[in-house]
């Protein structure tokens, strides 16, 4: 199995990461619940619906000091409190949801293009990218570890950067327009797969577009699976570009658990085993 390798996260991404996490964790629905009331309380001038679109980069720090002061036992929660691990393990080609991803670094050069990302938002509206880096967190409880891997993306400008086409449902991506907020993370689970095609050059009024191809996940065969220590629900307090369309029983941290003596250890290889090298032919 390949059991990538290991770097180290900065501080901005070990935040949003963690910040990702949080806010697509169906387990600390109370919890975003109380920190909503104490908000209002602090700040009576803002509604409730406003709160994490006010105060949602503050809430791990809050969930923080909350299950610190009231000294809250239950391992998860702790360890989703005192957030993950900077020491992370990252790989440049995954295999999940039926498709073969590779980095936009690993797979420039070769002859497919297997980089291209979308998640679908609640209302039903797609987003673009270029997949930059697999990472897997490690969140530390007092008895085992718990996992949860991300794509780190490139968004494309959803507004001035894409266009669709209402007739036939096609949809353009102009690759120089770039999405303005740092917001690059998504749960594997909710991703994915795109083919990029540049227009013929001799169309100089679309040097700058290209088409999206959806591509078709592999069939995958149903193994039998422990039940996940915890599973994300629909979040209604997503930041910015996180208002992904999530099943109800997709993981938000896998059902890898190990003790917690194993953590800094190799552990077994994830999602990353990798069947066949290519899937889609670059077409330029």
């Amino acid at each position: 199995p390949n059991e990538g390798t290991m770097c180290f996260l900065d501080d901005q991404d070990h935040r949003i990461a963690h910040s990702y996490v949080l806010s697509n964790c169906g387990l600390l629905s109370e919890y975003e619940r109380i920190f909503k009331i104490e908000m209002t309380q602090r700040h009576p001038r803002v509604r409730v619906e406003d709160v994490w679109a006010k105060y949602g980069d503050t809430f791990q720090d809050w969930f923080r000091d909350y299950v610190l002061h009231t000294n809250i036992t239950d391992d998860i929660i702790n360890a989703l409190a005192f957030g993950p691990k900077r020491h992370v393990r990252h790989w440049d080609h995954y295999y999940v949801n039926g498709y073969n991803f590779h980095t936009y670094e690993y797979g420039k050069s070769k002859s497919t293009i297997n980089y291209g990302v979308c998640v679908k938002a609640t209302d039903g509206k797609e987003y673009y990218g270029i997949l930059q880096d697999v990472i897997e967190l490690c969140y530390v409880g007092d008895n085992r570890a718990y996992m949860t891997t991300l794509f780190k993306c490139q968004w494309f400008d959803s507004i001035n950067g894409v266009n669709v086409h209402q007739a036939y449902k096609l949809v353009d991506v102009n690759h120089t327009r770039k999405y303005p907020q740092y917001d690059p993370f998504v749960l594997v689970s909710q991703v994915t797969q795109v083919c990029f095609t540049p227009y013929p050059m001799k169309d100089s009024r679309r040097k700058d577009w290209w088409a999206v191809l959806k591509m078709k996940s592999r069939p995958t065969i149903d193994a039998a699976e422990e039940e996940p220590p915890f599973q994300v629900d629909g979040n209604e307090n997503p930041p910015s570009l996180t208002d992904i369309d999530i099943d109800d029983d997709a993981d938000c941290i896998s059902n890898q658990v190990h003790d917690v003596g194993e953590a800094d250890d190799e552990e077994e290889g994830s999602e990353s085993d990798i069947g066949d090298e290519d899937e889609v032919e670059r077409s330029f």
